[in-house]
C-alpha cells in the first residue's frame, strides 16, 4: 500500500472553501490542509480547524497574488526580471507565519505557495531564509512540485517556473519534503475529475502530495475555478473515491509522521 498525502489547498480564501475543507476532513477524506492567512475571516476559519489538528497536517499557504494587488503574471516577470525585493518578501512572509500562530496557537506543520509561487527565483531564496531562522527546529516540511511524469502544457509550465531547481536546493539543505507531487489538470475539465483523479492515484509514490481545491457551490465570482471546486468537492465526497484509492491501493495519511517515522 502507497501512504499519500491528499492536500486541499486555500482553506479560509472563502467560507465555501473552507466549509467544504471541513466537511471532507470529518469524512477523513483529506489528510492536510493549506491555509491561506492573509484572508480577511482567517481567524474564525482557523478555529473551525482546531478539532482537526491531530488529525490533519496544517500549512501555511504562502500568498502573494489573491486579494494583493499583484497579479500572478507581473510576479512572475518581476521574479524572472530579479526586479522583487527579498528583505519585502520575507517580511511578508514572517506576517503570514505570525498569522498562522495567532489563530492556530502553534507554526504550520508544511509550507507551499498559492499558485506555487514559492518555486520561483527571488521567492524561493526568501522562503529558505525564513525557514532556517523559524521553521527548521519545528521540523516542518515543504512542499514539492517537481513532478518528472508531464502530461500536458499546465504541468510543463510549472515544471519549467522553477520545480526541478527548488527541489535540489531543498535536498541540499536536509529540508524535508514530499517524494513526489501530483493534482495539476487543466480546471476546465473539472467535469471529468472523476476520471482524472485515478491517474493522480497511479503516479504518486509512496510519501507523496496530491493537491485538491474542493468547495461548496458558490456564486462568488471572484473565485473563477468556484466550478471546478464544487467538482472536485463532490468527487471526494462519493463512494467512487474511496474505490479508486483501494483499487490504486493507496492508504491517506499525515506527511509529517511519514517523514519522522523515517
Amino acid at each position: 500500500m502507497k501512504k499519500i498525502t491528499l492536500c486541499a489547498d486555500d482553506y479560509g480564501q472563502n467560507e465555501a472553501i473552507s466549509q467544504a475543507i471541513i466537511v471532507l476532513l470529518e469524512k477523513n477524506r483529506l489528510s492536510a490542509t493549506s491555509c491561506m492567512t492573509t484572508a480577511s475571516d482567517w481567524p474564525v476559519h482557523a478555529k473551525w480547524l482546531q478539532p482537526f489538528t491531530k488529525q490533519a497536517d496544517i500549512g501555511l499557504h504562502f500568498n502573494l497574488t489573491e486579494g494583493k494587488s499583484l497579479s500572478l503574471s507581473k510576479l512572475l516577470l518581476k521574479a524572472y526580471c530579479r526586479s522583487l525585493n527579498t528583505s519585502a518578501i520575507e517580511a511578508e512572509l514572517h506576517a503570514q507565519l505570525d498569522a498562522f500562530r495567532e489563530a492556530m496557537g502553534r507554526m504550520p506543520d508544511f509550507i507551499d505557495g498559492h499558485q506555487h509561487i514559492h518555486q520561483l527565483p527571488i521567492i524561493r531564496n526568501a522562503l529558505l531564509n525564513v525557514y532556517e531562522e523559524r521553521l527548521r527546529t519545528t521540523k516542518c516540511y515543504v512542499r514539492c512540485v517537481h513532478a518528472p511524469k508531464v502530461h500536458d502544457i499546465k504541468r510543463w509550465i510549472i515544471q519549467l517556473l522553477g520545480a526541478s531547481s527548488f527541489k535540489k536546493m531543498i535536498i541540499k539543505r536536509e529540508i524535508p519534503h514530499n517524494s513526489s507531487f501530483s493534482g495539476i489538470y487543466q480546471f476546465t475539465d473539472s467535469m471529468r475529475y472523476s476520471q482524472i483523479f485515478p491517474r493522480f492515484l497511479r503516479e504518486i509514490s509512496d510519501g507523496g502530495i496530491i493537491m485538491c481545491h474542493p468547495g461548496l457551490s458558490s456564486s462568488d465570482t471572484t473565485d473563477v475555478i468556484a466550478k471546478a471546486r464544487y467538482d472536485e468537492f463532490l468527487y471526494l465526497e462519493s463512494n467512487q473515491f474511496m474505490v479508486d484509492c483501494f483499487d490504486a491501493e493507496v492508504v491517506l495519511g499525515r506527511l509529517s509522521t511519514h517523514i519522522t517515522q523515517k
